[in-house]
């Protein structure tokens, strides 16, 4: 149970005792003191002292989690601080200005994450709040701690948060350093307030603005000064590992991106799609009849390459809809509350029969099946062109084309 339930319980158990004492006298009519008061009254005394106890532990362990979290907001004040620092650094030598001098970053002592997360243990038991704290009713400390630290010990937390915030550490900037001796690091140390010596320069025309047709993308060319560049193989297998997503322009790693063999005109890289560019792609060739099949440079994407950057359900989507949209004459049932696509081989002699209502319909005019000739027929068009002009009439009973030799034109 935890301090707060169990404060709670206890000042249920003390309104009960407190009901019960107002109910029994304190002394029998012979004057002698009533035994079960006494009971009672002992009781509220043991439960007073235990939801001291209780309380104390509460107050205590909110402190110590306000404590924390205001130590976890500063902490991560303090990284967003730090990197601000550091691009404001890249950026002052990218752009030849030299870098700000700044103090050392104090070391800070922090509580351990596990002491707020130790919870009391039950009410009967011996808990760390209850061996090293005692609180009275207003949170007054009124005895000492016995974990508090021996003078002259090293704190284990320190050596933590020093280890935690060492420069080796830290993320560091792609640029060499002069002297190799400071290659290890890229923050002063301790007491250190001379900076790092760094230098890196731009060519004023690395930088240009390249028109592709979709948007203007700018390229940026290798430094001037080549030994300032660091990890030169590393940046190159980088390099070879990402690439650009020809639709969000956004850089991917190459295991998550689908290579295409086409290319625009000037470009040295082959185009290529990330995971969510690629789904999207193939989402809207299933809704969109105009974007199927999915292509790229008017070549159609080989649905096997695609297999492993598409989530299983769009696959069985595209799947189970590629037979319909692959078909450019598709007939669907004439049934309004049906509506399903009819496969071909539940076609005979141009009625499309549903699996689904049974409902049939006619192939060329789309409509329910009807008797006799169907007038979107071509054929049937061009021959009711030939009968207008002979003047040729249609049998009231059989519908056949008749055509008058002698007599009127009047038919019964």
């Amino acid at each position: 149970m935890d301090g707060a339930t169990a404060r709670v319980v206890l000042k249920l158990q003390l309104d009960d005792v407190d009901a019960i004492l107002k109910t029994l006298p304190k002394t029998n009519n012979s004057g002698v003191i009533n035994s079960e008061w006494v009971a009672f009254a002992a009781l509220r005394e043991e439960l007073l002292n235990k939801w001291h106890n209780v309380h104390g532990q509460v107050f205590a362990y909110s402190i110590i989690r306000e404590e924390n979290a205001v130590q976890e907001a500063f902490k991560r004040l303090l990284s967003e601080e730090q990197q601000a620092e550091r691009d404001h650094d890249m950026a002052c030598r990218l752009a030849g200005k030299p870098v700000p001098q700044r103090p050392a970053v104090p070391q800070a002592r922090t509580v351990p994450r596990n002491t707020i997360d130790q919870k009391p243990e039950a009410l009967n038991g011996n808990t760390l709040t209850e061996k090293n704290l005692l609180f009275d009713l207003i949170g007054l400390q009124t005895a000492p701690s016995k974990a508090e630290k021996a003078p002259g010990k090293k704190c284990p937390i320190e050596d933590d948060l020093r280890s935690t915030m060492a420069p080796n550490n830290l993320k560091r900037a792609c640029v060499d350093n002069v002297d190799d001796e400071d290659s290890d690091s890229i923050l002063p140390e301790a007491g250190t307030t001379t900076p790092k010596k760094r230098s890196a320069r731009l060519d004023p025309a690395i930088l240009r603005e390249v028109e592709d047709g979709r948007t203007k993308r700018v390229k940026l060319d290798k430094l001037v000064d080549e030994p300032l560049l660091v990890g030169r193989d590393q940046s190159a297998q980088a390099a070879i590992l990402s690439a650009t997503c020809s639709s969000c322009l956004d850089i991917h790693a190459t295991r998550n991106m689908l290579q295409l063999p086409c290319k625009d005109d000037g470009d040295d890289e082959p185009h290529a799609y990330c995971r969510e560019c690629l789904t999207r792609l193939f989402e809207c060739s299933i809704t969109d009849t105009s974007h199927f099949p999915p292509q790229c440079c008017s070549k159609i994407i080989p649905i096997i390459s695609c297999i492993p950057f598409l989530p299983p359900a769009i696959f069985s989507r595209f799947v189970a809809k590629r037979e319909e949209l692959e078909n450019l004459d598709r007939t669907y049932c004439s049934n309004s509350t049906c509506s399903n696509w009819v496969r071909p081989a539940n076609i005979v002699a141009g009625i499309a029969t549903c699996v689904e209502c049974a409902q049939q319909t006619c192939v060329t005019c789309k409509s329910k099946q009807h008797d006799g000739l169907c007038i979107e027929d071509k054929d049937v068009k061009a021959l009711t062109n030939v009968a207008k002009a002979k003047r040729w009439q249609t049998c009231p009973s059989c519908k056949e084309m008749v055509e008058l030799e002698r007599g009127c034109y009047h038919i019964t």
